[in-house]
């Protein structure tokens, strides 16, 4: 009597018809989450609009004893979330900053009975924030305030808050002017409380 192939063992078949029931699986696993997931995802874009806008501009900062070269540049972005449907809405997001002086050729000024006076140091800024925004045929006004967490660069972090405001103008093959200002407070951002400004212009995807 022949000796029957490998492939008519009972336990060897068994094994390809499993490998064959999972490769089916998974295969009709990613045709569903391809249908379903673009219907999902169009779905979401009908309720919501989300945004990024990041802007560039001009800082100043207060506070953090005796310092040197306090304005410089400011860069901030803003990613945000509101109801599609134009009016009055609230609007969530998380914004992010960095600001510093441009510095100076002279590490330090020689004042009476301070050996030395650093420059304004770079501050960076992350935040959650929730406000309002009024969206019509013009653009779009947003006033937003949360809780900030505050880094210096070269020392420490601290806890504060921000306010920010921004124009927008009507979005143009989903792109739009940005016109931003923001306001906030560290306490206690190495051992000094620092009140920092900004304001910047930038652009907006939508």
């Amino acid at each position: 009597m022949a000796a029957g192939s490998p492939t008519d063992r009972p336990g060897t078949a068994g094994h390809d018809r499993g490998a064959l029931v999972a490769t089916s699986a998974v295969l009709l696993a990613a045709f569903c989450a391809g249908a379903v997931l673009p219907a999902c995802v169009t779905a979401q874009e009908s309720a919501r609009l989300t945004s990024f806008e990041a802007t560039y501009g001009r800082s100043y900062g207060q506070g953090g004893g005796a310092r040197q070269n306090r304005d410089g540049p400011a860069l901030d972005g803003l990613l945000s979330s509101r109801p599609r449907q134009p009016g009055l809405h609230l609007v969530f997001g998380i914004g992010v900053g960095v600001q510093g002086s441009n510095g100076s050729d002279v590490a330090c000024l020689n004042l009476p009975g301070i050996d030395c006076v650093p420059d304004f140091p770079k501050v960076y800024t992350l935040g959650i924030l929730a406000g309002a925004e009024k969206r019509g045929r013009f653009g779009a006004a947003r006033l937003l305030v949360g809780p900030t967490h505050f880094r210096a660069d070269g020392g420490g972090s601290a806890l504060g808050g921000q306010a920010r405001l921004e124009l927008v103008s009507p979005p143009a093959h989903r792109i739009a002017a940005v016109l931003s200002a923001r306001g906030g407070l560290a306490w206690n951002l190495d051992r000094q409380d620092y009140r920092l400004g900004a304001i910047g212009i930038g652009l907006g995807l939508y």
